[in-house]
């Protein structure tokens, strides 16, 4: 994702506000625009990447993706922005 400067993201989500940052990216709190379900939406810079901190980037989704348990966040969408 980059530049989650719009009230809602792909017309599912509501940016709600934003919850912290770090090297690559932003954390926000986001809505669920139809279930009003809360969530945190993690917005990742690629442009600051090199080829192999996005290949780090890309197992670390995947490994996460399959994961569920308790005290784990649940990962649950992927939304691209190519702008």
């Amino acid at each position: 994702l980059t530049h989650i400067d719009q009230p809602c993201l792909n017309n599912t989500y509501r940016v709600i506000g934003l919850c912290g940052s770090g090297s690559y990216g932003k954390v926000y709190r986001v809505e669920h625009m139809v279930t009003k379900k809360v969530y945190a939406c993690k917005e990742i810079c690629y442009a600051n990447m090199q080829a192999k901190e996005r290949e780090i980037l890309e197992q670390e989704v995947n490994v996460v993706t399959t994961l569920s348990h308790p005290n784990v966040i649940r990962h649950y969408e992927i939304i691209h922005d190519r702008n």
